[in-house]
């Protein structure tokens, strides 16, 4: 009849957990972590570059299907503070870390008024930290050779007060 009763879900689902805890296939692992089964040889080639052990794969496969944080950059002209409590009034939580903003929660940031204005650009925190870290002296000028979508071009510009230059290239372009 096509119909799962509760009875047999529950058997199936127990099969399921059985198998996995046997640790006998990474297929069902893959599955129950949502992850496509076309990347199970990528995933076990990480593994072994990365010398995981069983737990550490495990913990690695778990956390495939965590929503990664979002972290925003803000305009150097403004205060994080002050940014954090505009979003706030608009209805994003945050929280202000290492001068950034780590976005809260579930809300598309494409709908703030501070994000459409330009005052705010999606980056990860590891991409800001980056450039933080190279001490810029205006009018340099900067090799951007991992441009990618532009975030860190964006910040390295910024960072030589709009007196240097700055050549973004990416493998990709």
């Amino acid at each position: 009849s096509g119909i799962i009763n509760r009875k047999s879900y529950s058997f199936v689902f127990y099969k399921i957990l059985e198998k996995i805890k046997s640790g006998k296939t990474l297929d069902l692992l893959l599955l129950w972590h949502g992850i496509p089964l076309y990347l199970k040889e990528f995933i076990e080639r990480r593994s072994e570059l990365s010398n995981f052990e069983e737990e550490q794969s495990l913990i690695f496969l778990q956390r495939q299907s965590i929503k990664a944080p979002v972290w925003l950059r803000i305009n150097k002209k403004l205060v994080p503070k002050e940014v954090s409590q505009r979003l706030i009034a608009e209805g994003y939580e945050n929280k202000v870390e290492e001068n950034s903003l780590l976005l809260d929660c579930n809300r598309s940031i494409l709908n703030s008024t501070l994000y459409k204005d330009g005052l705010l650009e999606v980056q990860d925190l590891a991409s800001q930290l980056v450039v933080k870290e190279i001490n810029i002296v205006p009018g340099e000028n900067i090799w951007d050779a991992c441009a990618g979508a532009g975030g860190k071009t964006l910040q390295l510009s910024e960072a030589t007060g709009n007196k240097g230059r700055v050549f973004a290239t990416d493998i990709r372009d």
